[in-house]
């Protein structure tokens, strides 16, 4: 949605340090006529069969399979990431698709016959109306994806706010020193001689739970190493952390792997594996701050993006001169 005079911003190529492009920032009023058109859109959709909207986002799916070239890479020119990176990237956008359209499946609800005497209840799942998605830059496809399929699956409308710009590594490494942690290879003193944004890989050693490094996420090649004398006191460790998105455990002892896999405060759990992201079968979302509100993502979606309704119904059979009798569900 374009709007004259908008402010624009440049993108720049993290491979070049060069703006290969700009974007046009929104305002109030963009937002304003994009939650306006959504609402226009959405009763018409919610009305729409879910099998149609199923055979929509088959469609949207074939066309992520069509170009999944050009999208991982625009993924590469712009976030960064490898091509090999970008184009699972784009595979696990497809996976979300999939999922979605299980919607048919999720939303069908349940019935119980004869709750009371003559009494049945069922339920079913309805959409919310217009949702919205606010994504960050890491995964510039799949989460926005992941988000608005599985909305649009279940009846609703979406308004997308995209990343606007890919930031590069920050300079946290800067305090590593005065907060306890040795740099062990420092990656700034390595120069690819382009000026793209890069850097090399990074350790950094004895990193104190208080220091920005620990609690900091840092998007780039930097492994900070908390030690601890054995499984038990990393279990304390993770557990003292406000966030829990994802926890792994590399090690040759069954037993050990499902200590972890059962004690550790996270939602994601790797064992054996570096990044414990599970495919779109399954829910995705992390523990205490690193989760906001209910499951949205993958298999949780249906739940996220629907409201449940119950209905409890008793029909009498008609007899003339007397009114219909109404009881009570509960009652016999």
């Amino acid at each position: 949605m374009s709007c004259a005079g908008a402010t624009k911003s440049e993108i720049v190529d993290p491979a070049t340090g060069r703006a290969s492009r700009t974007v046009e920032l929104g305002g109030a009023d963009v937002v304003d006529k994009a939650v306006a058109s959504a609402q226009s859109a959405a009763e018409t959709w919610a009305s729409t069969p879910t099998p149609v909207r199923a055979t929509i986002l088959l469609a949207f799916r074939a066309l992520l399979l069509e170009h999944t070239e050009e999208l991982a890479s625009i993924i590469t020119a712009e976030q960064g990431k490898t091509l090999a990176d970008a184009r699972g990237e784009v595979a696990r956008s497809v996976e979300a698709v999939e999922v979605a359209t299980s919607a048919v499946q999720q939303l069908k609800g349940e019935f119980a016959e004869q709750v009371s005497r003559g009494v049945d209840t069922y339920s079913f799942r309805q959409p919310l109306g217009v949702c919205a998605g606010i994504t960050p830059f890491n995964f510039p496809v799949m989460v926005p994806v992941s988000m608005f399929a599985a909305a649009i699956a279940c009846g609703n409308s979406f308004v997308l706010k995209p990343s606007e710009k890919v930031p590069s590594a920050s300079g946290a490494l800067d305090t590593a020193a005065d907060q306890g942690g040795t740099v062990v290879v420092d990656g700034r003193k390595y120069s690819t001689g382009s000026a793209g944004n890069f850097i090399g890989p990074s350790l950094v050693d004895h990193v104190r739970t208080d220091s920005d490094l620990y609690k900091e996420e840092i998007f780039g090649p930097v492994l900070s190493v908390v030690r601890v004398d054995d499984l038990e006191e990393a279990l304390r460790v993770v557990t003292a952390s406000p966030y829990g998105n994802g926890a792994s455990i590399y090690t040759a002892s069954g037993v050990a792997g499902r200590r972890f896999a059962h004690k550790v405060r996270a939602g994601s759990v790797g064992i054996n594996v570096p990044i414990p992201v599970s495919i779109s079968w399954f829910g995705f979302g992390g523990w205490g701050d690193s989760r906001f509100g209910d499951d949205g993502l993958n298999y949780d979606a249906y739940r996220f993006y629907t409201k449940a309704k119950v209905i409890t119904q008793r029909w009498t059979e008609p007899r003339q001169g007397v009114a219909p009798h109404f009881v009570a569900a509960g009652s016999q």
